[in-house]
């Protein structure tokens, strides 16, 4: 346990080193899903957001995840939060979440840890999952 919590430690003060000392603007993690695992577990005030589509939205969703469909929704989402607050985001297979991603730290996020590969690939690592429950004609 303490050689797990030791290797976080360390992604995390890479991850704070790589942001602090750029010289551009702050970047966005890539993140395996056990890093992405990593990084929730970890990290005591973040927040996730799921900016997938509500066909996949529908289906599960990572634990404490947030729906932002849009990229408004997802601005104004993030309009009151600390720029260095970690910021978690993943989408179906990517593409997405690396946009959403690169607007967040456009607009001054610090700590932005993309899912690579999207929800698909956290599904295929097995990690933990939500399903939204469906609801039927008589509820």
């Amino acid at each position: 346990m303490r050689t797990k919590v030791f290797l976080i430690s360390i992604w995390l003060i890479i991850f704070l080193t790589r942001t602090a000392f750029s010289q551009s603007k702050a970047m966005v993690l890539q993140a395996t899903p056990d890093e992405f695992q990593q990084c929730i577990d970890t990290c005591l005030q973040k927040f996730i957001f799921d900016v997938r589509d509500s066909a996949d939205y529908k289906q599960a969703i990572i634990p404490e995840s947030l729906w932002c469909p849009t990229k408004e929704i997802l601005l104004s989402s993030t309009d009151t939060l600390d720029c260095n607050t970690p910021i978690l985001i993943y989408c179906a297979y990517g593409n997405r979440g690396q946009t959403a991603s690169q607007m967040l730290v456009d607009k001054g996020f610090t700590m932005v840890v993309h899912l690579q590969n999207g929800f698909n690939a956290w599904q295929k690592a097995n990690k933990p999952v939500y399903q939204i429950k469906k609801r039927g004609r008589d509820e």
